[in-house]
């Protein structure tokens, strides 16, 4: 194997204390490194400068995902290897004293919530990096990835509809995330043209919002991937009677990063495909205006 990044130096004994033997804080990289107060700064500094460690407002200490587990590869753990379960149980029930596991907010954040759920689903649990949910945990989780994304948004859901999670979306979208959503068109709807109606007006109101917009008939797949870190893969459609939990929905969300890139990949694949179509207020007026004239069509025919 080889050595890692910024091997025999003072920048490696910092990522180290960090990846390895589990130091936070300043005080606790200089006691493990027993590096004097301008090596430190100087290597934090450098390592600033290359954008591989983040410096949180509690004053603790992050490193780059990848970097993370270069080190652990390299040096393993010496308390012992740890799974993401176990870790689990060691957060507190509510959103304190948090571990930031494999240094990532956002992944921090999905083990929040899982030791938070797990009081009231006690067989909640990650396993080799992946967990298995449904009925309501699986909207559950979805609304606490899209609430904390910071930079991208990917969705692939065939029905949707205004519910909490598209609205979600919006206000993701307000917040300057890049949301792409990838669903089919209404005219393919086998449900009545009042509904049609109200779901054209809601996607004009999606595409209002900024998210980017695109119709493919043949996806039937219903993915989210946030930030490129955390993907869902489930039966779950964006409508209220499947996210609300009175249907059986089920599905498996991955914090393995070989995994979630691959899910995002396909995503891209799918978005590259000939049939895959922006939609554009031109396209929804025209599908509003063919609606409407359904439903006229209809009342006349009653009178």
């Amino acid at each position: 194997m080889s050595k890692p990044r910024y091997s025999g130096t003072w920048k490696e004994q910092v990522l180290k204390a960090i990846a390895v033997d589990g130091a936070l804080w300043w005080n606790e990289i200089q006691e493990i490194t027993g590096l004097d107060e301008y090596q430190i700064n100087r290597a934090l500094a450098e390592l600033f400068q290359d954008a591989v460690i983040e410096k949180q407002p509690d004053g603790s200490y992050w490193i780059d995902y990848d970097l993370f587990h270069e080190y652990r590869s390299y040096f393993g753990n010496p308390r012992g290897p740890q799974k993401p379960e176990q870790i689990i149980t060691q957060l507190s029930p509510v959103n304190e004293g948090a571990v930031p596991l494999l240094q990532d907010k956002l992944v921090g954040r999905v083990l929040e919530w899982v030791a938070f759920k797990r009081g009231s689903n006690p067989n909640l649990e990650l396993s080799s990096n992946h967990l298995h949910l449904k009925e309501d945990l699986l909207s559950s989780i979805s609304e606490e990835l899209i609430e904390y994304a910071e930079n991208e948004i990917l969705l692939v859901n065939p029905y949707v509809e205004k519910c909490h999670i598209t609205e979600k979306l919006i206000h993701a979208c307000r917040k300057k995330i890049n949301v792409m959503l990838i669903a089919n068109s209404p005219e393919k709807d086998i449900y009545d043209n009042l509904r049609k109606e109200r779901k054209i007006e809601y996607h004009k109101a999606l595409l209002d919002s900024g998210l980017k917009f695109y119709y493919n008939n043949t996806a039937h797949a219903k993915l989210l991937v946030v930030d490129g870190k955390v993907a869902v893969v489930s039966s779950m459609n964006l409508y209220g009677g499947s996210t609300s939990g009175n249907l059986w929905e089920t599905g498996i969300l991955s914090i393995d990063l070989k995994n979630v890139r691959q899910i995002r990949e396909s995503f891209r694949e799918l978005e590259a495909k000939h049939d895959t179509k922006p939609v554009t207020e031109q396209l929804l007026s025209k599908l509003l205006d063919d609606v409407t004239r359904k439903i006229s069509a209809t009342k006349s025919k009653s009178l």
